[in-house]
């Protein structure tokens, strides 16, 4: 990365850092967790004032779109809205990598 790349989100760092097993953890993680139940609940958990549409809007995104190609021009807080589970888990990476 260059000196230039400030505009980056934390999580495109830390993924940048990570090796093709760690991601491949997060490609299980989303096939788990690919439930549409799963998505509702847990979106309206972490995004209380949002509305049916948006999650309709959100599911779409998750159904078609592709954390790998979004997490390069997001910023921190639209990866977090966008992929929450990756977030996380790409969070939890550089938390065991410190430890």
């Amino acid at each position: 990365m260059t000196d230039n790349d400030d505009w980056q989100s934390e999580y495109c760092k830390r993924y940048v850092e990570m090796n093709q097993g760690e991601i491949n953890q997060i490609e299980e993680l989303e096939q788990v967790l690919n439930k549409k139940f799963y998505f509702k609940k847990h979106f309206f958990k972490i995004n209380p004032s949002t509305s049916e549409e948006d999650f309709i809007k959100w599911k779409q995104h998750q159904d078609f779109g592709d954390w790998q190609t979004d997490i390069w021009f997001m910023t921190a807080d639209e990866f977090l809205y966008s992929w929450p589970w990756q977030a996380w888990w790409i969070t939890q990476h550089v938390v065991m990598e410190d430890e």
